[in-house]
């Protein structure tokens, strides 16, 4: 009779999860959203994103930066749907640079973070508002979040309202000036 040799499955790597020490100690990780403009054959869109891929960009004559930059009204910015659950906890801190026109010496930046469950959206913080009163300004300002869950399938959401014409802000994550983020903090329970 033959010899029957006895096979068993070969053990997977153990997975190995990586935090800052600060993050630990804290209990919060930080994820930064890049602000994003996308062409879907639904139009242009705006997005939040961990990707630093190359915003799609649609030219403007005279104008090559106006495909990837969020002007002067309200926009609303959705991240991807989750895979998975989490909580957010703690202070978000929003960075971009603001550009106005020659003529326009001030203007306002506004920002309120949202969770949107099953199409209905949340505030999870208080619109903060800024008003630099120079042509072009770097704004980075916090924004306190009060802690929610967001279950699978949930998403976040900034709305963001510039008052002023010819005013704007980047929405490359490659822009080589300063691409505008939004650095959100999730709790981390170990």
């Amino acid at each position: 009779m033959g010899e029957y040799i006895k096979q068993y499955p070969t053990p997977s790597a153990p997975a190995i999860a990586t935090y800052q020490y600060t993050d630990i100690e804290d209990g919060s990780g930080l994820v930064n959203y890049y602000l994003v403009h996308r062409n879907t054959s639904a139009g242009n869109t705006y997005h939040l994103t961990t990707s630093t891929k190359k915003a799609a960009m649609t030219l403007t004559a005279g104008n090559p930066d106006s495909g990837h930059t969020i002007g002067a009204g309200t926009t609303t910015l959705n991240g991807d749907i989750y895979n998975t659950a989490r909580t957010v906890k703690g202070v978000a801190s929003f960075s971009a640079k603001l550009t106005t026109n020659q003529a326009q010496t001030t203007s306002t930046i506004s920002v309120k973070v949202q969770k949107v469950s099953g199409g209905t959206a949340v505030d999870i913080s208080s619109e903060i508002t800024l008003s630099p009163t120079t042509q072009k300004r770097y704004v980075n300002f916090e924004i306190p979040l009060t802690e929610t869950y967001f279950a699978q399938g949930d998403n976040l959401r900034i709305i963001v309202t510039i008052v002023a014409s010819g005013s704007s802000i980047s929405c490359d994550p490659q822009a080589t000036d300063y691409p505008s983020t939004i650095e959100i903090p999730f709790k981390i329970d170990l």
